[in-house]
Parts: C-alpha cells; sequence; structure tokens
C-alpha cells in the first residue's frame, strides 16, 4: 500500500537522532495498523514532527512520539500518532560521573547495554506469545526489532496510548482506586497463566531472572546522591539510610537472594510471570473528556524484565515507588485479601493458597527491595533535573536589561549545585524532592520495625 508525501519531506531523515526513518515507520504502519491505512487514505503527509516523551519516566528507553499531518483537498489537517519505544542507556549517560563510562553500571550483573538489550528481547517475546491473553490491559503493538548492537537499534513500534490515557510521574501517588485497579488486573494476568499449560510460558521467560538481586552497586551509588539532594527530612532519612541494621539487609547478598527466590516457595505460594518493573510511570490512566485522569486503568506498560518466580515482587515495588506512606500502609492491611478474591472469581476457584502466606512473603521482598526507594528516587529525579537544566539553558533568553528571562522565573537557592541540583530548579521541583524524600522515610522506618521484631535476626 502506498502512501502519497509531500516532496518536501525526506523519507530517510533519522527521526530525533535515531536509526529510524519516516521510511521504515510508514512501512511498519502500512503492514500492521489497520487504523492508520484507513486514515491516511485518499491524503497526502504534509508535515512530520518527533519528539523525545520520555524525560524522567523511565530508565531503559527513548520514547518517541511522532505525529504525521495529513490533508486533502476538502479536509482541513488532520494528525495521526505513534510511539516508538527505543531501549538505550541515555536516562544512565545524564546520571553518571563526568569522566565515567556507563558500562560501569550493573543490571543482573552483567554490563548495563547488554542488560538493557536481553530485557528488550524479553519484552518483544513477552508480546508476541503473552500479550495476547491479556489484550484489555497492554498497548496495541505493531512491530517489534530485535537491538543488534553496533548492527541496528531495537523499538517496539505501539499504539499512541496517550489519545484515551495518561500515566503518572514518579514523584505521584497512586489512589486506592487505582492501586486497586492494577491488582485487579493482576490477578486477571495470574489467573491465565495459571490456566495455560505450562509449556506455554515456562523456561521462556528467565533471562531477567536476577534483574533486580544484584543492585548493590548500584545502589551504593545512586542513594547517596539522593540524600544529597534533600533538605526537608534529610538528617532523618540519612540516619535510617546508615542504621546498621539497615545497611546490613540493604547489602546482604545472600537474603536478597533467599527473599526473592525461595521465601514464597517455602510459604507455599506457586511460580508465576513477574511484571519485574511495576511503578507508577509504566501504568496508563484512562483520562476523561477534559483529559483528567480516571481511576480506570488502560494498560500496564514496559515489560522488558518480566520472568518467571516471585510475583510479589510486583506489590512490593509498585507500593515502595508509587504509593505515598499513609496509603501504602493501609493498603497493606487489605490488598491481599482483595487480591485472592479477585483471582477466586476468575479462577472459578479456590487459588490453593491465602492472603496470609502472600504477607508474609512480602515482608521478604520488601526488605529485599527497600533501597530502590532511595534508588529509584535519586536515578529517576536526577535524570529529570538534568532535562530541566538543559531546556532552561535552551529556551533562556538575554532581553536588552540583560535579565535572563528564564533563569529569573525559578527560585534561586545557593546550596542547589554542593546538592547536586541545577541551579534552575524551581521551586516546585524543590518540593517534589522532599515529597519523595518523606516516602522514602517512611519505607525505611517501616524496615527497621521489620527488623527490630526479631523474625529476620538470622539473616543480621
Amino acid at each position: 500500500m502506498f502512501v502519497s508525501v509531500s516532496p518536501e519531506i525526506n523519507h530517510d531523515e533519522n527521526l530525533c537522532g535515531s536509526d529510524f526513518t519516516l521510511r521504515w515507520l510508514l512501512d511498519s504502519l502500512v503492514k500492521n495498523d489497520d487504523k492508520f491505512k484507513e486514515f491516511q487514505k485518499d491524503r497526502v503527509l504534509k508535515h512530520l514532527f518527533a519528539r523525545d516523551v520520555s524525560g524522567g519516566k523511565g530508565m531503559f528507553s527513548t520514547v518517541l512520539k511522532i505525529e504525521l499531518s495529513f490533508a486533502d483537498e476538502k479536509d482541513d489537517e488532520k494528525v495521526y500518532t505513534t510511539i516508538l519505544k527505543i531501549p538505550g542507556t541515555e536516562s544512565f549517560a545524564a546520571i553518571t560521573e563526568e569522566g565515567k563510562d556507563v558500562e560501569e553500571h550493573k543490571f543482573g550483573g552483567n554490563p548495563l547495554t547488554q542488560s538493557i538489550i536481553q530485557m528488550h528481547d524479553t519484552e518483544c517475546n513477552f508480546y508476541n506469545l503473552i500479550a495476547p491473553l491479556i489484550s484489555n490491559y497492554v498497548p496495541n503493538i505493531y512491530c517489534t526489532q530485535r537491538w543488534i548492537r553496533n548492527v541496528h537499534q531495537g523499538c517496539l513500534h505501539m499504539e499512541d496510548l496517550s489519545l484515551r490515557g495518561k500515566n503518572i510521574d514518579f514523584f505521584n501517588t497512586l489512589t486506592v482506586p487505582q492501586f486497586q485497579n492494577v491488582v485487579n488486573a493482576l490477578a486477571f494476568f495470574h489467573s491465565q497463566i495459571l490456566k495455560l499449560e505450562e509449556s506455554k510460558w515456562r523456561g521462556k521467560f528467565v533471562s531477567q531472572r536476577n534483574i533486580f538481586t544484584e543492585m548493590a552497586p548500584l545502589i551504593k551509588q545512586i542513594s547517596p546522591k539522593f540524600l544529597q539532594m534533600i533538605t526537608t527530612g534529610q538528617k532523618e532519612l540519612t540516619e535510617l539510610y546508615y542504621n546498621d541494621k539497615i545497611q546490613n539487609i540493604l547489602f546482604n547478598q545472600e537474603f536478597i537472594e533467599y527473599a526473592f527466590f525461595d521465601s514464597y516457595l517455602k510459604l507455599g505460594l506457586p511460580i508465576l510471570l513477574v511484571h519485574a518493573d511495576l511503578w507508577a510511570s509504566n501504568i496508563m490512566f484512562t483520562t476523561d473528556s477534559k483529559g483528567n485522569l480516571t481511576d480506570e486503568l488502560t494498560a500496564l506498560l514496559d515489560w522488558q524484565c518480566v520472568h518467571e518466580g516471585n510475583w510479589i515482587f510486583d506489590f512490593v515495588r509498585l507500593m515502595i515507588c508509587s504509593l505515598d506512606g499513609d496509603t501504602r500502609r493501609e493498603m497493606e492491611n487489605t490488598i491481599f485479601d482483595f487480591y485472592i478474591s479477585r483471582l477466586t472469581e476468575y479462577l472459578g476457584k479456590d487459588p490453593g493458597f491465602t492472603a496470609a502466606q502472600m504477607k508474609k512473603s512480602y515482608q521478604f521482598v520488601f526488605l529485599a527491595h527497600l533501597g530502590h526507594s532511595t534508588a529509584m528516587s535519586g536515578g529517576i529525579l536526577g535524570a529529570r533535573h538534568a532535562g530541566l537544566a538543559a531546556e532552561a539553558k535552551k529556551s533562556s533568553t538575554k532581553p536588552e536589561n540583560g535579565t535572563d528571562t528564564a533563569a529569573s522565573s525559578f527560585k534561586p537557592k545557593e546550596d542547589y549545585a554542593a546538592r547536586g541540583i541545577p541551579v534552575e530548579l524551581p521551586a516546585v521541583e524543590e518540593a517534589r524532592i522532599d515529597k519523595c524524600a518523606l516516602r522514602s522515610i517512611h519505607v525505611f522506618e517501616d524496615a527497621l520495625a521489620l527488623l527490630n521484631s526479631g523474625e529476620f535476626d538470622k539473616w543480621l
């Protein structure tokens, strides 16, 4: 099928500096997207606009939003949008100290790029094999391309979910109904895996099994950066982070591996598929007619870490990273019963395990993953602030009176630079740092309470 393109548009121009061109994109749309084929019929492509919309929302990929403007003799110009998710190391480059190699970051014990390539391969496999079982909770994927280093980039070409939904920034928190709707989706996902013949999925998603169990070097590197960023609560969080028991459990590799690989099995829970990177920015919620966020779930995104194993991890990561302390503490008392009720309904029978078993396993994984409360804050906010500083610098102008109009709209703070924060950081961003700090304080307080209970003394 042929797409009419205005002669001034270059088919072979790279989109935002990526390997992908308009020619590649149109070929994928024509082959795979029925809505696009109908939309562009009898129209001419007049304009192309591509932009990076991933800033501060993730660590493992760049997300490009492509806007294609079509027109014909009778109609006004109409815009079609689509998404390219391109795995890469750009976010880590933004938070890596000058002079250091980004490959010094490790994931799953492997160099950064190797790990991200494996993650992208895993996500491609997921969308090809498992996603059709939960089509109501995942985006439409038009094309998957593997990342072959030094040959071509990889990508997922997918629908633009922003037409019907939004995700939430790291510094914001889920509401109780939003969180319950995500857990409901997990219950449906797990019911489909429990019903599926094991040969269809067992052994096919194992490469990411260690993705979050060998993260001590990254936590040691990034968490102190976050402690340096904050002002409100800095003393309290720093004392909690460097508490002897906390430090002992944070970097106790034997405990971490037991929590992830053994604790749930010894408690009688089954092996299932784990999303493994479930937090607010990897979830989209439906918007209303005015574009406001609702509690209705649109899709779960970013399945690059999916693996078979301890599915309790999805509860832990989501609750640590995307619930404020009061909401998390409330949900820890109710959400496992809620999950069991939904899973029982989807299975049509008792699942064979209880909410009490889940909650006990949750405590082990909570302690094994608590360092990500500070590491995620340092990584995500650090990359976000680098982007804000770059944008402020790029957009600043010098009027005749010599005032920098961009800088004048920001709240100056002499100690920003000493704390590793751009001087251009607006006051609202500092409040967001404080908000994340309070979330972390509550996480570390609860971890210390568990460690003081005596139940985990053998690991101390």
